[in-house]
């Protein structure tokens, strides 16, 4: 896993989250057009240009399940992982 530090400026725009760096399990480093996940909302995005982030519309989600199944299918299963972390920390406190 490697984790890089994006533009300090990446906003979550669904829940307003500050997201200064992007971790992928394959090594790589974050460019425009590339996926994402919020951790704190689940919110799925892509990187634009500058590394800011702009959630996935209705449409791209589709485009993504029909193009790319294998890629949805990691979405999906990054955003169940980081749901079941999420509710584990709530259980914590």
């Amino acid at each position: 896993m490697k984790t890089t530090r994006t533009n300090e400026s990446a906003i979550c725009k669904s829940c307003l989250t500050v997201l200064d760096a992007a971790t992928s399990d394959e090594n790589a480093v974050p460019s425009e057009g590339d996926i994402t996940v919020c951790f704190y909302c689940t919110t799925v995005s892509k990187f634009d240009s500058e590394l800011m982030l702009e959630p996935l519309n209705e449409f791209e989600q589709k485009q993504i399940q029909d193009d790319d199944p294998a890629m949805w299918g990691k979405i999906q299963h990054t955003i169940r992982q980081i749901k079941l972390f999420n509710d584990y920390k709530k259980k914590q406190n």
